[in-house]
């Protein structure tokens, strides 16, 4: 019983401590220091530089003093509450809890505030409105829940150009500027607009796409956006599924949408029936190209291949999956099932074409089947006249006179040996017995005839010289003139001169016109191409005149 009454003693006087001791002794009095801006006050020189809540005995006298040196280009502005008015070192008597404002103000700055609303009119709370560097000398605020803001000390740059930046989530970010007009200034109501997301999607993301492709984007309120489904060789377009708007065709490949809210869109593809294409080649030897590109397509689709060679080389042919060879290019294909080609080419053989002007003969070294040779393959050509005949030059590949050439094959070439008969040239004057020139004497040597001109002169270009001797016959002949025959030695290509003289006095012997006639029918074979002879009154002819006509006649045939 003892022990209960000393627990009883205990809590009595536990409760009284509780209630009567702390009134006892000097009342405690609170001052709210607030200080707006960067300053510092000064309490009976106690420094403060941030707000804080002091508390003093009661009746306690404060001497308030204001200090606007130590932050460089900051000013103070007033005191209010407890204390009004700028003047420094006031006195303060704390018989209440009470409450003062220190304002400082930062120089060429200036306060702004305003309204943030949406589209509708309604306010916007809880928008950061900032100005400003970070960390340098950024100003902000947030709006209340009527949308109102104010930014104080805002600094002003010399162009006088302050950007104040809007920022909330899910709206879309706006920035500003303003111009100093004065140390206060309202902004007109700044609308902001919402932010929406629009996602796609579609049901073969490997290889069904949209305009825009597959994601999600973000759009500001209203904002029209149209979508594309982009349709493959293998995909056919069904339909749009999701927030489709009411207002549009979910079956159309392209639908608008007025961004009003979330939106998830899928577009919706059936896959058709596919096969592959598996084309290969040597890729040192030429390439292919495939239109349209790609190893899988759509069954019945058509297919065009083409093949490139490489220099050097040349397209053989194709060859399917079952061996078949094929030898079009390009090639046409009509995709009905599963199918590989490969694409041979082969080494490139040139052509050498020779040929041949006169007789003789052109060897090629090496030789080759149909004179076909591969790329860079030197081919040495050489030309072999024939008996009587001569080597002139080369046409074509070659212009050189070398009977010896080389070609490098590298294309294809055509090259041409010019051979001709051996002959020779006579040029001069034919006179009569008194020097006199002759014109009209015909001039005959091998199968070339010419005639003298006013003054007896005549040129005979390319006579062929004999097969056997190196010498010519040249015949001169003129009605009324005996005729001259003269034998001369000649070497290829020269240029002789022969300038006789026709005698009128020809007694020799004489023919039977019908024996001469019989003799040249026999050498000529009735050719026609004879030239006439003087025939007497008798019916005869010179002797002399006709052996010289037989002999040219039987070297011509």
């Amino acid at each position: 019983m003892k022990q209960e009454s000393y627990h009883c003693i205990y809590f009595f006087i536990i409760i009284f401590y509780l209630i009567f001791l702390p009134g006892c002794g000097d009342d405690e009095i609170k001052l709210n220091l607030t200080i707006d801006g960067k300053g510092i006050i000064l309490l009976n020189d106690i420094k403060y530089e941030n707000s804080a809540t002091i508390i003093y005995e009661e009746t306690e006298v404060l001497k308030v003093v204001y200090d606007d040196t130590t932050y460089d280009d900051w000013e103070f502005v007033s005191f209010s509450g407890a204390l009004t008015g700028t003047s420094n070192s006031q006195t303060l008597t704390m018989n209440e809890n009470k409450i003062l404002t220190a304002t400082f103000q930062l120089e060429n700055s200036v306060i702004i505030d305003g309204y943030v609303k949406d589209i509708d009119k309604n306010s916007i709370e809880n928008v950061i409105v900032s100005t400003g560097i970070s960390n340098i000398d950024e100003v902000t605020a947030t709006t209340s829940s009527k949308g109102y803001y104010q930014l104080k000390n805002v600094p002003v740059p010399s162009d006088k150009r302050v950007y104040l930046t809007y920022q909330k989530e899910n709206y879309e970010n706006k920035t500003i500027y303003v111009y100093k007009e004065k140390a206060e200034m309202t902004v007109e109501d700044i609308e902001l607009l919402r932010e929406y997301q629009l996602t796609f999607q579609n049901s073969f993301y490997s290889i069904g796409s949209t305009s825009p492709e597959p994601k999600t984007y973000t759009y500001t309120e209203n904002e029209v956006k149209t979508i594309t489904a982009v349709c493959s060789d293998i995909l056919q377009f069904s339909k749009w599924s999701g927030d489709v708007p009411s207002s549009e065709d979910a079956t159309s490949v392209g639908i608008s949408i007025t961004m009003d809210q979330n939106r998830t869109i899928v577009a919706e593809f059936i896959a058709l029936t596919t096969y592959t294409l598996q084309v290969s080649y040597n890729e040192q030897h030429g390439s292919v190209s495939q239109t349209p590109d790609g190893n899988n397509h759509v069954s019945g689709k058509s297919i065009i291949l083409n093949s490139t060679p490489e220099t050097g080389y040349e397209f053989e042919h194709w060859i399917n999956k079952t061996g078949e060879i094929i030898t079009n290019n390009p090639l046409n294909i009509t995709l009905d099932s599963d199918l590989s080609y490969t694409c041979v080419f082969s080494e490139k053989k040139y052509v050498l074409a020779s040929t041949k002007s006169g007789e003789g003969i052109v060897k090629l070294t090496p030789e080759s089947e149909n004179n076909a040779y591969l790329l860079d393959t030197l081919v040495k050509i050489i030309a072999i006249p024939a008996q009587g005949w001569k080597f002139r030059n080369w046409e074509g590949a070659s212009e050189s006179s070398v009977q010896q050439i080389s070609v490098i094959m590298d294309s294809d070439k055509a090259i041409k040996a010019i051979f001709e008969k051996p002959y020779a040239s006579l040029s001069g004057q034919i006179t009569d017995e008194s020097g006199t020139g002759l014109s009209g004497v015909q001039v005959m040597a091998s199968s070339e005839l010419t005639t003298s001109d006013n003054n007896g002169y005549y040129l005979l270009d390319n006579a062929e010289l004999s097969q056997e001797l190196d010498n010519i016959t040249v015949l001169f002949k003129k009605q009324g003139y005996c005729l001259y025959s003269q034998v001369i030695s000649a070497e290829d290509q020269q240029m002789l001169n022969l300038s006789p003289q026709l005698s009128q006095d020809c007694q020799a012997g004489k023919i039977d016109l019908l024996t001469l006639i019989k003799t040249l029918s026999i050498l000529t074979q009735k050719k026609e191409d004879v030239f006439s002879v003087d025939i007497d009154n008798n019916s005869h002819v010179d002797l002399i005149e006709a052996l010289f006509l037989m002999r040219y006649l039987s070297e011509k045939l």
